[in-house]
C-alpha cells in the first residue's frame, strides 16, 4: 500500500507541476469603443456633476439612453466574461470634440474651452472609467488621438493651444485617484514609472501585473503649439523622443534585468509598422514607422512581445521584420492568455442586432437616434506565441494571420469573380480589401479573365481605405489593353490636401505609363504609346522613405519588363493620405476620374519596391503559355526566394531555390539542359527552379 499511495502522491505532484508550468493568467484589449455617450443630469452611478447647459444646451436631451449604457455595459460584460486582471484601452473612448462653442454652452456656458474640457471631461471620462472600474479590476488607458482634441492640430489654431488640457483631462480621471496620487507609482526596478519632467508624466507609464510589464505610451508629441511637426497633422505628430524616448529606454532595460517579467507589452494609439488594414479612419501612422527610435527601443528589449495600437478601426497583425516583436492593431477586443514561456492573443469581433426601438440622447451638438442592442461576439482570428525554444514560434489564423508588410497586399485576378463582388487574393484579405463592382463587365486576358472597364465603370474596396499611405515603399502593376490614349486611370488611392501630393494615381498619359498625384504628374521616360489594343505588363515602384527616394522624381516604371525612369524632375515628395478614402481599379482616387476605358487584369499591390528581376518576371511568368502565372503565383516564388524555405509547388510544379544561373538576363524564365525551367531573380544568378512532378503521388 505504501508503493501504491507514493506513486500516487508522486503522479499527483507531477501533474500539479505541470499544471503550474500550464497556468495562465488573462488580460484583454479594447480600442477605439468611440461611443459619445455620457449622462448629463447628474444622476448616474459614477457620481458626475451635471452638466451646467443642461437641458437648454442639449436640446432636452440626455447625453446618453438606457439602451446606449445597455450597450456599453454589455460590451464590458463580454470582456469581463473571461476574469482579466486588467483591460487595455488604446485610446479614442469617444469623439471628445469640446473645443466648440456649442461644447462650452453645454458643459461651461460663459466660460473658457480651458474650463469646457475640463467640466466635459469629468462627466465623459469619469462616466467611462467608471464603466470599466465596475466590471474590470485594473484600467489601463493611453491617449489617442480625440482624447487631445481630433486631429488635425494647425500650427495657430485653437485646438493646438488646448492639447495639455485635453492631456490632464483624461489622467485625472484614469490615472490619478480622487485625492490627486498616481495611481501607478511603483517603481520599475529603481527607474521611475513615468517620464517625470515630461509633458507626458501623467499619460505615459509603466505597471508590472504578474510576470508582465505594461507600457502605456502617449505617442502624441507636440513641442509647441506654434511648431509645424507633421505636415499633415499639424503641430502633433506621432512620435517619442527626447526626455520622454529616454524614460522608454531606461524602463525597458529595468524591465530586461527584473527577474520577475518575463514579458513585455507596449501599448499606444497610432500603428507603427504599415501597411495595416484600415476603415472610415484618418489612418494617423506613427513617424518613421519601423525605422523610428521608439521602434528601435523596442527591439533592444529582448522581453518586448507585442505593441498593441488601434486608430485605424479593423484588424491586422504584423511580426517585426527584425524582431520577434508582434504589432495587433485590433477593433473589437483582444484576449490576450499569458503563460510563461507563451502568449495566447485571441480577437473578438462585436455584433450588433436591432433593439426593436429608437432611443434619443444628445452627442456632438445633435440629436440622434439610437436603436442596438449587443449581441454575442465572434472569434475571427489568433496567434500563438511560443518562447520556450531557441527561436519564437508564431502560429496565426483568421483576421490575425501574420501579414508579410512587404508582401502582396492586394491582388485582383477577376477569374474567380462574382457578378457584385471581386475576390482579394492578397494579405489584406477580401472581406476589407475585396473589390465592389461598379459596372465592369468581363473579358478574356493574357491569363482568364479581366475586367472590361467603360467611361463611369469602376471597382472599389469593399471597406478598406489606402492599402499604403504617407511615403512608404510600394509597387502595383497590371495587364492592360486599350486603343485611348486619352488621360486614364489604372488604379489609385488617397486623398486631397493643399499643397501635399497626398494622391497616389496609376495612369496612362497620351499612352504612357506614369503616376499622378493632386496636381503634379510624371509618365515614363521614353515609354511607348500602350494605346494599340495589345495587352501589355505595365508596373510602378516607389522606393519610398527608408531608402531616401521619396519624391515623384524617384519613381520607377515597367512595360513589358522594360525599365525606365521618371520623366520628370520634380522635388514634390510623395505623401499618400488615406483620408478616408477607398482604392479604386479603373478610376482614380476619391473616384474622381478619368476613368479607364479598355481591360484590366491582374491589378496587384505590394507593400515595398520590388526589384527589378521580380517585376521582370512578373512579366514572363504571365506571358508564359506553360505557366500562365498570376501574381499570387508568383508571390508563392518571391517568397521561396527571399527565405530559401522549403519547396512550394504551383499548378503541377515542384519550385525551390537555386544559385549559380549565369548568364541569363534578371527576370527571365530560362529553360535548362535537364528540362528543367528557371527565373533568374538578381544579377549573382540566384533564382527559383520548377520541375514537373506527378501531384497524385504526392
Amino acid at each position: 500500500m505504501r508503493k501504491t499511495y507514493g506513486f500516487i502522491i508522486m503522479m499527483s505532484a507531477l501533474c500539479s507541476f505541470a499544471m503550474a508550468a500550464e497556468s495562465s493568467w488573462t488580460f484583454v484589449g479594447w480600442a477605439d469603443p468611440h461611443y459619445e455617450a455620457a449622462d448629463l443630469t447628474g444622476n448616474n452611478p459614477a457620481g458626475t456633476p451635471a452638466a451646467e447647459g443642461y437641458p437648454e444646451a442639449t436640446q432636452g436631451c440626455n447625453g446618453t439612453s438606457d439602451l446606449v449604457e445597455q450597450h456599453i455595459a454589455d460590451r464590458i460584460s463580454q470582456m469581463a466574461a473571461h476574469n482579466p486582471e486588467a483591460v487595455l484601452i488604446p485610446g479614442d473612448l469617444a469623439s471628445y470634440r469640446f473645443d466648440s462653442d456649442w461644447a462650452k454652452a453645454a458643459f461651461a456656458p460663459g466660460g473658457t474651452y480651458e474650463e469646457t474640457i475640463q467640466n466635459a471631461a469629468d462627466i465623459y471620462n469619469g462616466q467611462w472609467y467608471y464603466r470599466f472600474a465596475s466590471q474590470m479590476p485594473l484600467v489601463l488607458i493611453a491617449v489617442g488621438d480625440h482624447e487631445i482634441g481630433d486631429n488635425n492640430w494647425n500650427v495657430g489654431q485653437p485646438i493646438s493651444y488646448l492639447v495639455d488640457d485635453f492631456r490632464l483631462s483624461l489622467a485625472q480621471t484614469f490615472n490619478m485617484d480622487e485625492s490627486g496620487n498616481f495611481r501607478f507609482d511603483e517603481k520599475i526596478g529603481s527607474v521611475s514609472s513615468r517620464p517625470l519632467g515630461t509633458p507626458y508624466e501623467n499619460t505615459s507609464y509603466a505597471k508590472q501585473v504578474r510576470n508582465a510589464l505594461f507600457i502605456s505610451v502617449d505617442v502624441f508629441r507636440q513641442d509647441s503649439p506654434e511648431k509645424q511637426l507633421n505636415i499633415i497633422s499639424g503641430s502633433v505628430t506621432a512620435d517619442v523622443s527626447g526626455s520622454h524616448l529616454t524614460w522608454l529606454e531606461n524602463i525597458l532595460n529595468a524591465a530586461e534585468n527584473e527577474s520577475s517579467i518575463d514579458h513585455v507589452f507596449v501599448f499606444g494609439h497610432t500603428p507603427v509598422l504599415e501597411p495595416v488594414r484600415k476603415w472610415v479612419s484618418s489612418g494617423m501612422m506613427f513617424d518613421e514607422r519601423g525605422d523610428s527610435d521608439f521602434w528601435a527601443a523596442l527591439r533592444r528589449c529582448s522581453k518586448v512581445r507585442a505593441y498593441f495600437a488601434g486608430e485605424v478601426h479593423t484588424e491586422t497583425a504584423s511580426k517585426d521584420t527584425e524582431s520577434d516583436i508582434l504589432q495587433i492593431v485590433h477593433s473589437g477586443y483582444v484576449k490576450t492568455d499569458v503563460y510563461e514561456d507563451k502568449i495566447e492573443f485571441t480577437n473578438y469581433r462585436f455584433q450588433s442586432t436591432d433593439a426593436g426601438s429608437t432611443e434619443k440622447y444628445w452627442s456632438k451638438n445633435a440629436v440622434k437616434s439610437w436603436d442596438k442592442k449587443a449581441a454575442p461576439e465572434i472569434m475571427n482570428g489568433s496567434i500563438i506565441a511560443d518562447y520556450s525554444g531557441s527561436k519564437a514560434n508564431f502560429t496565426s489564423s483568421g483576421i490575425l494571420e501574420l501579414m508579410d508588410q512587404k508582401g502582396l497586399l492586394v491582388h485582383y485576378s477577376f477569374d474567380d469573380e462574382l457578378e457584385s463582388k471581386i475576390t482579394n487574393h492578397g494579405s489584406m484579405k477580401t472581406e476589407m480589401y475585396g473589390g465592389v463592382n461598379k459596372g465592369v463587365s468581363f473579358g478574356s486576358s493574357v491569363m482568364g479573365s479581366a475586367g472590361v472597364f467603360k467611361p463611369e465603370s469602376y471597382l472599389t474596396t469593399q471597406k478598406g481605405i489606402a492599402p499604403v499611405t504617407g511615403s512608404e515603399p510600394r509597387t502595383v502593376s497590371a495587364w492592360i489593353k486599350t486603343t485611348s490614349s486619352d488621360h486614364m486611370t489604372i488604379g489609385g488611392w488617397g486623398g486631397w490636401i493643399k499643397g501635399i501630393q497626398a494622391k497616389f494615381n496609376f495612369d496612362l498619359i497620351d499612352g504612357k505609363i506614369g503616376i499622378s498625384s493632386v496636381n503634379k504628374q510624371t509618365r515614363a521616360a521614353g515609354s511607348p504609346n500602350l494605346a494599340d489594343g495589345k495587352w501589355h505588363h505595365v508596373a510602378a515602384a516607389f522606393p519610398g522613405r527608408p531608402a531616401g527616394k521619396d519624391k515623384i522624381k524617384d519613381l520607377i516604371f515597367y512595360v513589358d519588363g522594360q525599365k525606365f525612369s521618371a520623366d520628370s524632375n520634380s522635388e514634390d515628395i510623395l505623401i499618400t493620405n488615406s483620408s478616408v478614402n477607398n482604392l479604386y481599379v479603373g478610376s482614380s482616387a476619391r473616384n474622381r476620374g478619368p476613368y479607364f476605358k479598355g481591360s484590366i487584369d491582374e491589378f496587384a499591390i505590394w507593400g515595398s519596391q520590388l526589384a527589378d528581376g521580380k517585376v521582370q518576371s512578373l512579366w514572363h511568368g504571365g506571358k508564359s503559355e506553360m505557366l500562365s502565372y498570376n501574381a499570387s503565383d508568383m508571390e508563392k516564388l518571391f517568397d521561396l526566394f527571399n527565405q530559401s524555405s522549403s519547396p512550394v509547388f504551383i499548378k503541377g510544379r515542384r519550385w525551390q531555390s537555386v544559385s549559380g544561373l549565369s548568364g541569363s538576363k534578371v527576370g527571365e524564365l530560362v529553360k535548362l539542359h535537364n528540362g528543367e525551367i528557371a527565373f533568374v531573380l538578381d544579377k549573382q544568378g540566384n533564382g527559383v527552379v520548377g520541375e514537373i512532378v506527378d501531384m497524385t503521388c504526392m
